[in-house]
């Protein structure tokens, strides 16, 4: 998209945060200027990026509420009982499938340690290293 666009490119909205970190990646090679980039996931490289400011936010399910949906939803269908906790059904082309949607956080500088490190989904020691560590908050160390 850089070659094909003569490098300009205003915003990346990444699939996730291995794509994001892959065009931060090509910007800082070709020594342009960052563009606002959005990721998924949450992933310890996409934190260091937000924190470095490479990166505007990255989207969060939260692994604990996924867990105790999927546990219940599970339980539940073991037990022979009609499952609860089905909000809608989503029509997939071929048929309507049962949903359950999980709420989205987004992460940003101003509550990474609210969100992803508060649940245990990253630690500061996977994200405070190399490079990134100066942009850590000093209990973070």
């Amino acid at each position: 998209m850089l070659q094909k666009t003569g490098n300009k490119i205003d915003g990346v909205v990444a699939a996730n945060d291995t794509l994001a970190n892959s065009v931060i990646a090509a910007q800082q090679a070709r020594k342009l200027d960052l563009v606002p980039v959005t990721g998924l996931d949450a992933t310890a490289q996409g934190v260091q990026h937000i924190l470095a400011g490479e990166q505007a936010m990255t989207v969060y399910f939260s692994i604990k509420d996924q867990a105790t949906k999927a546990a219940n939803l599970a339980v539940q269908i073991a037990r022979g009982e009609k499952p609860t906790g089905i909000e809608t059904e989503v029509d997939n082309g071929a048929k309507k499938v049962p949903t359950i949607f999980l709420k989205p956080v987004t992460v940003t500088k101003d509550n990474i340690a609210d969100t992803v490190i508060a649940d245990d989904f990253v630690a500061w020691k996977d994200v405070c290293t190399g490079k990134y560590k100066q942009y850590c908050p000093p209990d973070a160390q």
